[in-house]
């Protein structure tokens, strides 16, 4: 089944922001020594750009940064070219703004793109667990996006996204 433009790049702008987070917990473990069981957060964060490992410079979070705002700066124009959309639809109709915008391209992400789903997994460090939670959204695109799904914001008065309640094993999850 093909993709269309506006969730492809949704699906790029969920790598962006993923690939960020990545490289900055990579630089963070570097600092620490990390582990040497496994693939590092830096070696999923080039495979999730897509480039061949090795070089000898790691991209930097300005680099990163950027790449987020291409991606978003990509996405709305794609929403704009095709507003029949299904998502182009939910931002005219609730009233999405930008972080909106992201937070539904990160939740539908791994929807479309099951290598996403499984980057996710490993980035949120349990492979059990195939949705992320509030936490993990609020280190991936930032804080501001605990406020953006209060019980009164668009994304959760409309319905457009569920929360989950948290059990005792389990952080609340995102739908």
């Amino acid at each position: 089944m093909a993709i269309s433009a506006v969730n492809a790049r949704a699906i790029e702008l969920a790598r962006a922001h993923l690939s960020r987070f990545l490289v900055a917990n990579a630089h963070r473990r570097r600092l620490q020594g990390g582990s040497s069981f496994g693939p590092s957060s830096e070696e999923v964060a080039v495979a999730l750009r897509g480039e061949l490992a090795g070089g000898d410079a790691g991209p930097d979070a300005a680099a990163e940064d950027a790449r987020v705002a291409e991606a978003t700066a990509a996405l709305e124009a794609a929403i704009a070219a095709e507003p029949d959309e299904p998502l182009a639809r939910l931002v005219k109709v609730f009233w999405l703004d930008r972080l909106d915008l992201t937070i539904l391209a990160v939740l539908l992400a791994p929807e479309l793109d099951h290598e996403l789903e499984r980057a996710f997994t490993f980035a949120i460090d349990d492979f059990t667990r195939k949705r992320i939670d509030l936490g993990f959204l609020a280190r991936l695109v930032g804080d501001e996006v605990l406020a953006r799904l209060d019980e009164s914001a668009p994304l959760r008065r409309s319905g457009t996204v569920a929360v989950a309640a948290a059990s005792e094993n389990q952080p609340a999850s995102l739908r």
